[in-house]
């Protein structure tokens, strides 16, 4: 990120005066480092100060900095306690406050901590916001049976629709074919075709980064050679 000096000290008074939109900005550049036009350093990746920075604008209301501070709280490896209990107060602030995809942030919350149930409950409800990254992760766990009774066809339902879906990455929708190829290849939710398993998994593999994909097209390449 590059930015002005001058710019960049106009933001941190207004921050340093109240600003939380202001306070929330600082934060975020802190969290990531900023640099001025020329690449001379303005500020160095702080955690600490961002975590700071956002429990300011977070407490003022400011619902973007309650789902940053709620990700800093909720990851591990940053150099400062992790607390999920603090993150889960601000994302349900946020999510209150109209930012609906807080909903799958929560269930990860859960799922790190080993609460199935309660974070797929939280992955429908963020599906049921328009999430489709999330019904990848539905999906997935009825596929599994974790959280959730075990349902190989409401899996693979939720594979297709999240594959069709407009509010989902383009990971998310990678994830979605790859499953959708295990399924065909396993005969699970759908009967079994390698035809339509590769299909799938050279759709999940199309730039060629997908390495899980790319190693069942090769496991299941072999097999056919061989059979």
């Amino acid at each position: 990120m590059r930015m002005a000096r001058e710019k960049w000290r106009q933001l941190k008074r207004r921050a340093e005066a109240g600003d939380a939109e202001a306070q929330f900005e600082v934060g975020s550049y802190c969290e990531e480092g900023l640099a001025d036009p020329n690449g001379r350093v303005l500020v160095r990746r702080n955690v600490r100060a961002a975590l700071r920075w956002y429990r300011l604008s977070a407490t003022a209301g400011n619902s973007f900095a309650q789902v940053s501070l709620g990700n800093l709280l909720s990851t591990s490896g940053l150099g400062i306690r992790r607390d999920d209990a603090e993150a889960l107060r601000w994302y349900k602030r946020a999510l209150r406050q109209g930012v609906g995809f807080t909903a799958k942030n929560i269930a990860t919350v859960y799922r790190d901590r080993g609460d199935h149930r309660r974070a797929m409950l939280w992955y429908r409800r963020a599906v049921a916001g328009g999430d489709d990254d999330a019904l990848v992760e539905v999906g997935f766990r009825y596929y599994e049976g974790i959280g959730v009774r075990r349902d190989a066809i409401e899996a693979v339902r939720c594979y297709r629709k999240a594959i069709a879906g407009h509010d989902i990455s383009e990971a998310g929708r990678e994830s979605a074919m790859f499953y959708l190829g295990v399924a065909f290849q396993e005969g699970c939710g759908v009967k079994q075709s390698d035809a339509r398993a590769l299909k799938w998994l050279r759709l999940a593999n199309v730039d060629d980064d997908f390495a899980q994909a790319r190693g069942l097209i090769e496991k299941i390449t072999k097999a056919k050679k061989l059979a």
